[in-house]
C-alpha cells in the first residue's frame, strides 16, 4: 500500500510544472517560508512557495494500513516533498512539511518515506526532526517559556508565546504535547485543521472540477 501511495504521488508531481531547483536558494528562503507558520490561513501559501523553489509539493491522503506521514525524494532531479494529512492538525503539517524539507536542505541521499509517530532510528532521521523542531521554534526562546510558564499554560500565555515567536499557537500546544509539558488533552483547540486551506491541493479521486 506505501508504494501505491509513493506511485500516486510521483504521478502527480510529473503534472506539476516547477522552477530550477538550488539548495543553497532553498536554505536561504526557509526563514520566508516558517513566516507562513503564523497564521492557518496562510499554509495556503506554501505549495506556490515551494514550487517557485523547484521542490514539488503533494498532498495524497493517506491509504489504509499505510503510516506514513511524509515523504522526500527526486523526481528528475527535482525534490518532492509529500504529505499524507494523516493528522490533520496545524502542528503536524508544520513539523512534517520541515521535517521533509530538513532531508533535502541537510543533503540526505535517497528517499524517506515518514511515519513520525516512530522513533527516530537512523542519523538522519535524528538530523531531520533536530532540524524541523529548531527552525519552527527557538530552542531557548522556547525553554524559557517553559521555565517562566510552568505548571499552568493557559489559553493566554500560550497564544502570548506564539505571538513573540510568530507562531500559531497550535504549533505551541503541538510542542508542549509531544514533550509532555502539558497533556494531550489540553488546550487542543489550538490545534485547527489545516485541509479546509488546501483544498486545490488535495488529491481526490474522480474528475477534477
Amino acid at each position: 500500500a506505501e508504494m501505491a501511495w509513493v506511485k500516486r504521488v510521483e504521478h502527480l508531481a510529473l503534472r506539476q510544472t516547477v522552477g530550477d531547483f538550488d539548495l543553497g536558494r532553498l536554505e536561504a528562503a526557509l526563514p520566508e517560508l516558517v513566516g507562513y507558520a503564523a497564521a492557518a490561513r496562510d499554509v495556503r501559501r506554501v505549495p506556490p512557495f515551494l514550487h517557485d523553489q523547484g521542490v514539488h509539493f503533494v498532498i495524497v491522503p493517506h491509504l489504509s494500513k499505510t503510516y506514513l506521514d511524509g515523504a522526500a525524494f527526486r523526481l528528475n532531479g527535482n525534490p518532492v516533498v509529500a504529505m499524507s494529512l494523516r493528522y490533520d492538525r496545524i502542528d503536524n503539517f508544520w513539523f512534517t512539511l520541515l521535517h521533509e524539507l530538513a532531508h533535502i536542505v541537510a543533503g540526505h541521499e535517497g528517499a524517506y518515506l515518514d511515519d513520525l509517530d516512530e522513533a527516530a532510528d537512523t542519523p538522519e532521521e535524528v538530523e531531520a526532526n533536530r532540524l524541523a523542531r529548531d527552525w519552527l521554534i527557538d530552542p531557548e526562546a522556547l525553554e524559557a517559556f517553559v521555565a517562566d510558564t510552568d505548571p499552568y499554560f493557559s489559553r493566554e500565555k500560550v497564544a502570548a508565546f506564539g505571538r513573540h515567536a510568530a507562531r500559531h499557537p497550535g504549533i505551541v500546544v503541538g510542542r508542549l504535547q509531544h514533550e509532555e509539558v502539558i497533556p494531550w488533552s489540553h488546550l487542543r483547540s489550538f490545534l485547527v485543521e489545516v485541509s479546509p486551506k488546501l483544498q486545490e491541493w488535495l488529491d481526490t479521486p474522480g474528475p477534477r472540477a
